[in-house]
């Protein structure tokens, strides 16, 4: 034994005795106490040190079947596309000289939610991102290209509902990019593939619940972009349009009916009421709000379809022309009316004027103070869809005009039977993306 190892020995023996003095505990006592404690702490020791063990075993375990999921969802995804692929280009390989010949898809027995007349059949063989549904409720969309020798084809591509594990509403509708944004693949966002310019269009062919839209291009594909850089409607349009109608004043005699006290938020509700009483139906603004006009809480409701809140709340918001055709076809349905209520949203200003001039008026949105714009101030998600809301917005009746002094000639729930400037009136109409609506 050296020298070092005899000073450890001796200070080890002294530091017991201390111990032992402290405690006031004989040694043999303290020794077997020491050697008790020593023990728990040891099996505590090995528990702790089987837990941990167990604990890596479970966690190595997680991340394997995590990788098996993965791997597998990958595989799946691939076979998905794998036969999205196959059936799009096997519709081409079984005939190749007549990609829209009824052997690949026969017209009748594909299309399930909607009816076709024979020159839309004709449209849908010539024009590029058609919806289709089939029978099984698969959805398809056209893609137009042009053959070898020059002579225009059709194929049919399959929509898919669910892509790398994300299912889409199905969606039909135009949508346009309101800044230059990424285009991906997939809905991982991962791999961009092409950059949308400003004010690109696109087909929306389905919407996630977490905002990514999916996307139908011109050039045939199908890709995926964050929804909150795209909008129903552009805002790069014309505001101004030349109005070729003769020197005349046409004025329909449209009863006024004012909104307030009653629906202090349903200036397009009260327009509504005033068209269908001109056409002798006895109906009230009220009635038709609360038993036909479709509302959602604010936050919740998408104000293409349905009125955000409720009209005879003041802090409510309003809606657009899609809601305001639900309500009245509602009604008139429920009366067994042959009349229709159509939305012509986006139609010039003068085919608006030349309605009125047959007889019809028309329900149209503009501002409801026509020396101020329109602006942006409420956004919200809803289902997946990213939406934003245009103050200043109001709604009213146009039942005239005046081409002789450059005046149209308005109904309005707020004011009454108004003459604004027609080229003023004109601008506001088109900031509002051109909703009109007419009962026909």
């Amino acid at each position: 034994m050296n020298k070092n190892t005899k000073v450890l020995l001796i200070s080890l023996i002294l530091l017991i005795a201390l111990v032992c003095i402290y405690q006031r505990e004989p040694l043999g006592k303290f020794l077997v106490k020491f050697g008790q404690e020593t023990s728990v702490r040891i099996e505590e020791m090995k528990v702790k040190s089987a837990e941990r063990r167990e604990q890596k075993v479970a966690e190595k375990e997680a991340k394997r079947l995590a990788k098996e999921a993965e791997k597998l969802a990958k595989e799946q995804a691939k076979e998905e596309k794998t036969s999205s692929i196959d059936a799009f280009d096997g519709l081409a390989d079984n005939n190749p000289e007549s990609i829209s010949s009824s052997e690949l898809l026969d017209m009748d027995d594909m299309i399930l939610n909607r009816s076709f007349s024979s020159e839309e059949l004709l449209l849908i063989s010539q024009q590029n991102g058609v919806i289709i549904t089939s029978q099984d409720k698969s959805r398809y969309i056209t893609v137009t290209s042009t053959a070898e020798d020059g002579s225009p084809e059709m194929r049919y591509m399959l929509i898919m509902d669910s892509v790398d594990g994300k299912y889409f509403r199905p969606d039909d509708v135009m949508v346009y990019s309101c800044a230059a944004t990424k285009l991906f693949d997939s809905p991982s966002m991962v791999n961009a593939v092409k950059t949308a310019g400003q004010w690109e269009a696109f087909k929306r062919t389905g919407i996630n619940s977490e905002g990514i839209y999916q996307l139908f291009t011109e050039s045939g594909q199908i890709l995926y972009a964050n929804g909150q850089y795209f909008r129903r409607y552009r805002e790069n349009m014309e505001l101004t349009e030349v109005i070729t109608l003769p020197g005349e004043r046409v004025e329909l005699e449209v009863n006024h009916i004012s909104q307030n006290p009653s629906l202090p938020n349903g200036c397009e509700i009260t327009s509504l009421a005033m068209v269908l009483n001109f056409m002798d139906f006895d109906i009230t603004k009220e009635a038709l709000s609360d038993n036909y006009l479709p509302k959602s809480p604010i936050g919740e409701a998408n104000f293409y379809e349905e009125f955000v809140g409720n009209p005879r709340d003041s802090s409510s918001y309003g809606c657009y022309a899609g809601a305001i055709v639900n309500a009245a076809n509602s009604f008139l349905a429920s009366k067994g009316s042959n009349y229709k209520a159509v939305d012509y949203s986006g139609v010039s200003f003068q085919t608006v004027l030349e309605k009125v001039r047959q007889g019809n008026p028309v329900i149209v949105w503009a501002t409801c103070y026509l020396d101020q714009d329109p602006g942006y101030s409420t956004e919200w998600w809803v289902d997946g869809e990213y939406l934003v809301w245009k103050a200043n917005l109001h709604c009213m009746v146009l039942i005239g005009y005046d081409t002789q002094t450059g005046k149209v000639i308005v109904q309005d729930p707020m004011r009454g039977k108004e003459e604004y400037d027609m080229e003023l009136f004109i601008k506001r109409f088109k900031q509002f993306y051109s909703q009109a609506v007419v009962v026909e």
